[in-house]
């Protein structure tokens, strides 16, 4: 980790000073790219371990192969410094490759950006992305471990290790069920209700409908609920939602899927806080309330903002990697305290200031 983390300030360095010089592709991967594959464990010297060049299927030559085995385990498509990664045709092209050649992980990258697609995850082609990291956010101390962290599951040794397929399975597969399980509750299926139904066993019998209220009920709670596909029952909370088109699916539907999984799980635990627990989705944020809000969350492509009701005084404890006082800077949503999540690992110390400021707003 301290060699990545000592090739990102270096590259860091080097953007500073000659970002305005126009720089090439070429340049791109001589100075940025290669140097960080190197940290990352991959020998750019051996043959056996990298190729450049390598050529695909339409006789098109992709940027780098990285191998185990001598067999193409990661694909990496470059582009130069100042190009932007959001153009449809790069992120097309670079899947395209890795697909047809039946490589499953690939990468694009300018050289401080890494986008990364599992390449034959049965969805739209931005749907393919598990999570992207951007060097520039290296600059903050406090993030800079966060990238590290990122980058490593580029790592020979991860690759190796099937480091990277084990979270990206887990996260697209996770994702997916809870969709499909979604959809179950909200709207079950006769067959599934009768299935419930034989599982119940013994003890007294239980009407449909109290069964098909059951089901709404935990629908309601759902991590993913849509209130379009997904009307509650009569006589049940129905969380506000929506002010026209801001639903789950816009705040979620182009967000990698690292950050879905983590909102997901997050969204799960804040609404077990309680069944006053309301959710709302906005223009920028999804708002938490009861009696009145006590959390809102900004979702972006690298991270979620919390925003607690909270002062910083009130906080039951501080991680400052993560925590900053914000009564004087400017943000969406309510609270003077943000909390910054990127991983999973960091849920349970977001939790307690989330169940803190929960409290608060019941008095």
């Amino acid at each position: 980790m301290i060699v990545v983390s000592d090739a990102i300030r270096g590259l860091l360095d080097k953007a500073a000073r000659w970002r305005d010089k126009g720089i090439n592709e070429a340049d791109t991967k001589a100075l940025f790219i290669e140097p960080m594959l190197t940290a990352l464990g991959w020998d750019v010297q051996d043959l056996d371990a990298v190729n450049r060049e390598y050529r695909v299927y339409d006789g098109t030559r992709l940027d780098y192969a990285l191998n185990v085995g001598n067999k193409p385990r990661l694909f990496v498509e470059a582009k130069p410094l100042a190009k932007s990664l959001d153009d449809k045709l790069f992120i097309a092209q670079t899947v395209n490759y890795a697909n047809n050649e039946g490589v499953v992980w690939c990468v694009l990258s300018n050289g401080l950006q890494y986008r990364v697609y599992k390449s034959n995850e049965p969805v739209e082609m931005e749907g393919k992305l598990l999570f992207e990291v951007d060097l520039e956010d290296a600059r903050d101390q406090a993030r800079a471990e966060d990238v590290a962290k990122l980058l490593s599951y580029l790592g020979r040794e991860s690759i190796e290790s099937g480091k990277l397929d084990t979270w990206g399975e887990a996260t697209f597969t996770d994702v997916r069920v809870k969709s499909a399980l979604d959809g179950l509750l909200a709207n079950p299926p006769s067959r599934f209700i009768n299935l419930i139904l034989e599982k119940l066993g013994a003890g007294p019998a239980l009407p449909r409908e109290k069964v098909k209220h059951s089901l709404s009920r935990m629908a309601l709670g759902s991590s993913v609920w849509r209130p379009a596909t997904a009307p509650p029952a009569a006589g049940l909370r129905e969380p506000p939602v929506s002010r026209g088109q801001w639903t789950y699916d816009y705040h979620f539907g182009s967000k990698p899927q690292n950050i879905v999984d983590l909102y997901n799980r997050l969204d799960e635990r804040i609404v077990a806080l309680g069944p006053d627990v309301q959710r709302s989705f906005t223009k920028f944020y999804v708002n938490y309330s009861t009696r009145r809000s006590f959390v809102t969350v900004q979702p972006r492509k690298r991270k979620l903002f919390c925003y607690v009701g909270l002062s910083w005084e009130e906080l039951p404890e501080r991680d400052e990697s993560v925590t900053r006082d914000v009564r004087k800077i400017g943000h969406y949503g309510m609270g003077d305290t943000e909390i910054t999540l990127s991983d999973v690992s960091q849920l349970d110390y977001a939790l307690r200031a989330i169940e803190a400021s929960y409290r608060k707003a019941r008095q």
